[in-house]
């Protein structure tokens, strides 16, 4: 009885001391910049954004892991999104160095929904933030383009997945070392 009475409380302690080592993104990115659509890049004969000019892509507010980032030069990638996103999905489609020299990235994964008027280009759909330091963090981007060849916006926002807390562990592996008791004592007046 005390043996398994020492390895259950054994496991309750490790698993008590055992803290989730997730470090998701947090918050979002925003740049602007110019861009151009175009019908020759990446593949012809399909609609993409060509990024124009890199080095004039500026950050505005930022929130969470991008806070206090400033003004950095982006690397963008173009893409192609009609009739498909093209390629599938897009690895790297920005990069940047942050400070710190923390390397950030965002790999466009898939695109949602597109909206596309003589006015309003605007695309939006999922993809996976990255920095080093962190984990991969799922995420929401959306690119707006109101002025055709003038100013786009382009945002990125984190949705990290929930990681179970220390305490609900605890809890499990307490009702778990209750039923084992429980049990135990069960079979002994039998």
């Amino acid at each position: 009885m005390r043996k398994l009475l020492a390895a259950l409380l054994s496991t309750v302690m490790l698993l008590a001391a055992t803290t989730a080592m997730a470090i998701p993104i947090t918050g979002s990115v925003n740049f602007i910049g110019n861009a151009v659509l175009t019908t020759d890049v990446p593949n012809p004969g399909n609609i993409g954004i060509h990024f124009v000019d890199l080095t004039t892509y500026t950050f505005f507010p930022q929130t969470g892991t991008y806070t206090g980032i400033g003004i950095v030069p982006v690397t963008f990638k173009d893409f192609a999104f009609s009739p498909t996103l093209t390629p599938s999905s897009v690895e790297d489609l920005w990069s940047f160095t942050g400070v710190n020299s923390v390397a950030y990235s965002f790999d466009l994964t898939s695109l949602t929904t597109v909206t596309n008027t003589s006015s309003l280009l605007q695309l939006i759909g999922t993809g996976v933030l990255k920095a080093n330091g962190y984990d991969d963090t799922l995420g929401t981007w959306n690119f707006t383009d109101q002025g055709g060849d003038v100013a786009v916006a382009f945002s990125a926002t984190a949705t990290p997945a929930p990681v179970p807390e220390p305490s609900t562990m605890v809890l499990l592996s307490a009702g778990l070392l209750g039923l084992a008791i429980y049990s135990k004592r069960r079979m002994n007046v039998v």
